[in-house]
């Protein structure tokens, strides 16, 4: 494996020494030089034999257009752009940076968090950039923060300046990162080959082993390995104990899983093909899906009402008892139901009462799920056979109730509890509005990074408001907004729009499912019918929103 550094600043010189003592078992070469002189350096490693090229700024783009063999481009790290910040800030003259935007695409963020007054010029091909920092001067400007080719140029002209430099631990991680790009390059290859051999279409979910151990994997549906690895070993064994053919097939039957093996000899080397299916288990029963939760949210537990609702959680599940809760809002719901999910695995099982035969449930491989959740249950009666069968599964049965009236209906107390309203959360609901704000951020790239501290001050009776709603209109807000913070105004605007155009529905005398369909209905009408769009708001998956509109025959 060879690896060549094209060096765009002479500084970059002495970690790149260190560097290359500490990784003896990699050829690893540098040259010093930028964009057109960069380039040479570069074509004179490709001609003996580099497998990989790092540099940064200007010189990597332009490597990418002319290069073939995989370019590490060697962003400086938010550390390293927060140092030169700094730096620029403490010399206190009025700063401008210029530079490639892959050299600092973070430092818009820091500038906007440090209040800084620093205005950013994004380097672009052809640009004139002498004449730019001409008028830069003109305008007073005396400290330019830049990439090596703008610092060189400035300092010409007088400017002081400040260059965006990358560290020994940047470099180092993006050594790491070639070595494994060139790794699994190289793996890619061989398995391509194995695929050559295996595959006449894509397959979803199987495993690649070698001398007993695993070598690739696929496994779009189950998450992990569907079973235990002692009973792939297993099956392989049984395998080849009963072939002796080059290519042969075979089908097993573990764990309510069929795997077909096949194995196939290259280069020498033995290389087995374990392919797994199983018939999903919506086919098999009326109103069960199997489902992962599509939001990342962890629960805001600043307010007494979420730390109550967790601490009898918490003592359900170690006294083996069924939660019930009455339901309230989806985001809280949401919350609560990835805090019990937390990092598991495991899929999780949602049950329709309405439409699934309980005498079923039985057939069910509960163990496979992380917590079963029960909705929609008309006779009292399942609620405690629900709960009773609680104490025997390794599951977390979770039913959620309309309101408490079954539970007057059956014979013994049970424990419940309300999902906390709008009101009740008053102190965690900035953080709830911040955690959506980040994710909106980092995932569609909307620009708000906080939200007015005291919008609920400034209204208590949004605290009167449904949470979905709320959040709802405040994602609404964040596609429009080009600020760093949403503002009050921001936020009321929307949120007057939204009441305005009759999204408000009158819930009296209603089933849950008749609300249901008519909130999916005016989402649906509102976003031009835009699946993507109305399963963002509702914070379900597409697949789930598919199934409500065949099931409402919307």
């Amino acid at each position: 494996m060879k690896i060549f550094i094209v060096a765009t600043y002479p500084a970059m010189e002495q970690p790149i020494k260190l560097l290359i003592k500490k990784y003896k078992n990699i050829e690893i070469k540098y040259g010093i030089g930028k964009l057109e002189e960069g380039l040479k350096l570069a074509q004179n490693a490709i001609n003996n034999d580099f497998d990989a090229i790092i540099s940064r700024g200007g010189t990597a783009r332009l490597l990418k257009r002319h290069l073939e063999v995989p370019i590490i481009d060697a962003k400086p790290s938010g550390n390293d752009l927060l140092k030169s910040i700094l730096i620029a800030k403490n010399k206190k003259l009025k700063t401008a940076i210029i530079s490639y935007t892959n050299i600092t695409d973070g430092a818009t963020e820091i500038i906007e968090l440090l209040d800084l007054d620093f205005k950013i010029h994004y380097i672009k091909d052809g640009m004139d950039l002498t004449s730019l920092l001409i008028k830069l001067k003109s305008l007073g400007y005396e400290l330019i923060l830049g990439d090596s080719l703008a610092v060189e140029i400035a300092s010409d002209l007088g400017f002081q300046t400040v260059l965006f430099q990358s560290s020994y631990d940047t470099i180092k991680n993006n050594i790491d990162y070639a070595i494994m790009i060139l790794n699994q390059i190289n793996k890619i290859s061989i398995i391509d080959k194995i695929k050559s051999e295996f595959f006449t279409n894509e397959l979803s979910d199987y495993c690649i082993l070698l001398d007993n151990k695993i070598i690739y994997y696929k496994f779009n549906h189950f998450g992990k390995l569907p079973i235990s690895f002692g009973k792939i070993i297993n099956i392989k064994f049984n395998y080849e104990s009963n072939t002796n053919q080059n290519l042969k097939k075979n089908l097993f039957r573990v764990d309510n899983f069929n795997i077909e093996i096949t194995h196939v000899f290259l280069d020498g080397k033995t290389y087995y093909l374990l392919k797994f299916t199983e018939e999903k288990i919506e086919n098999q029963y009326d109103g069960v899906y199997e489902f992962k939760l599509k939001s990342n949210f962890l629960p805001v537990k600043k307010s007494s009402a979420m730390k109550s609702i967790f601490s009898k959680i918490e003592d359900s599940i170690r006294l083996k008892k069924a939660i019930i809760m009455i339901k309230n809002n989806n985001t809280t719901l949401s919350e609560i139901l990835n805090q019990i999910e937390c990092s598991s695995q495991k899929y999780n099982l949602y049950i329709d009462m309405k439409e699934f035969n309980f005498s079923d449930f039985f057939k069910l491989n509960t163990k496979k799920y992380t917590f079963i959740l029960f909705n929609n249950i008309i006779d009292p009666q399942d609620i405690l056979k629900i709960s009773s069968l609680q104490q025997n599964s390794t599951s977390i049965f979770i039913i959620l109730l309309d309101s408490e009236c079954l539970l007057t209906k059956t014979s013994i107390d049970l424990d419940y509890f309300y999902i906390p309203n709008t009101k009740d959360r008053k102190e965690d609901l900035i953080q709830v509005f911040e955690n959506h704000i980040n994710y909106y951020h980092d995932n569609k790239g909307f620009s708000a990074l906080k939200v007015q501290k005291d919008i609920f001050d400034k209204n208590v009776n949004l605290l009167d408001s449904n949470l979905d709603y709320l959040i709802e209109v405040l994602i609404k807000t964040l596609a429009e907004v080009k600020s760093s913070t949403i503002s009050y105004d921001d936020f009321m605007s929307n949120y007057k729009d939204n009441t305005s155009i009759g999204l408000d529905i009158v819930t009296e005398n209603k089933s849950l499912e008749e609300i249901e369909k008519e909130y999916i209905k005016k989402y649906l009408v509102r976003e031009e019918y835009n699946q993507s769009k109305v399963a963002d708001i509702l914070k379900v998956s597409r697949s789930t929103l598919w199934r409500k509109i065949k099931k409402y025959n919307l």
